[in-house]
Parts: C-alpha cells; sequence; structure tokens
C-alpha cells in the first residue's frame, strides 16, 4: 500500500502539473472557465482516477516480476516493449497489455497514429474490474511465491 500511495502521489501530481500545462496555450481564463463549469475537474478526476489504476496494474505486474527474476531488467524491457508496441497488436494480442483497458478509461481518445489496429475500448466496467482483477491475482500469486520461497541465513 505505500508503494501505491507514494507511485500514486507521484505520478498524480505530475498529472495534476501536465493538465494544468495544457491551459497555457489557452490562457488562464480558459481554465478558470473550464474550472468553474465544472469540465476541467470532471475530466481530471477521470485522469487521476486512470492514474491510480495505472500504479496499481503497472506496480503489482512489476511487483511479480521482481520476485519471479533474479535480474528482472530483461523481463521489465520486454514488458515495457509490449505495451509500447500496444497500437500494433492484433486485437487478440491487446488484451493481454494493461494499457488497453486503461485507454478504454480516457475521457478524450487520443489518436494512434497510421499504423494502429483499431479496436473497440472494453467497457468501463470491463477495465476497471480488470485492472482490480489483475492486481489482486498478482499479488496473491507473489504472496504465494514468497511463502514458498527459502532463504538460507547460514549460506554466505
Amino acid at each position: 500500500m505505500a508503494g501505491l500511495a507514494s507511485a500514486f502521489i507521484l505520478f498524480g501530481l505530475c498529472t495534476v502539473i501536465c493538465f494544468v500545462l495544457l491551459y497555457l496555450p489557452y490562457g488562464m481564463g480558459q481554465l478558470v472557465s473550464d474550472l468553474t463549469s465544472g469540465i476541467a475537474i470532471e475530466q481530471l478526476g477521470q485522469y487521476l482516477g486512470i492514474t491510480v489504476l495505472a500504479c496499481m496494474g503497472y506496480g503489482s505486474v512489476f511487483m511479480a516480476t521482481g520476485l519471479l527474476f533474479r535480474n528482472p531488467l530483461i523481463p521489465i524491457v520486454l514488458i515495457a516493449g509490449w505495451e509500447g508496441i500496444h497500437f500494433i497488436l492484433p486485437p487478440a494480442l491487446k488484451i493481454f497489455s494493461v494499457i488497453y483497458y486503461l485507454k478504454g478509461l480516457l475521457p478524450i481518445p487520443m489518436d494512434e497514429g497510421p499504423l494502429a489496429v483499431i479496436v473497440a475500448p472494453p467497457p468501463v466496467w470491463v477495465s476497471i474490474v480488470g485492472m482490480f482483477g489483475l492486481c489482486l491475482l498478482t499479488v496473491l500469486a507473489t504472496i504465494f511465491l514468497l511463502k514458498r520461497l527459502e532463504i538460507k541465513y547460514t549460506d554466505e
């Protein structure tokens, strides 16, 4: 929980700063107008919710990876590469990506470029339940593996 809290503080703060910086070309008057009408607060809340789910999803995957592998650098690079090429994956493989579920929650859809394979995003409830399910599954697997982990204090 401490890792999730610290990750959310870091990435949530970055999300808020980037959200405010997006209004720089339009002036502070537009930001104040959107804040008073509730549009900006609603969108910022959605982005912060997505940030929490991303911290949960990626944090649990990387925690399990760190436990499973003695040197997790190569698996983490492979996971990051998989997430990086998400936009060109066929629809059957996109479901094995954390970003697939997070993109379905975005209030404003992103353009993925001319090479992207367009797939309908999952429903909101599937994305949210999927992220909680992934987190629960990886944490339970990590607990199971930690219980079976044998630490030898006598060997140097």
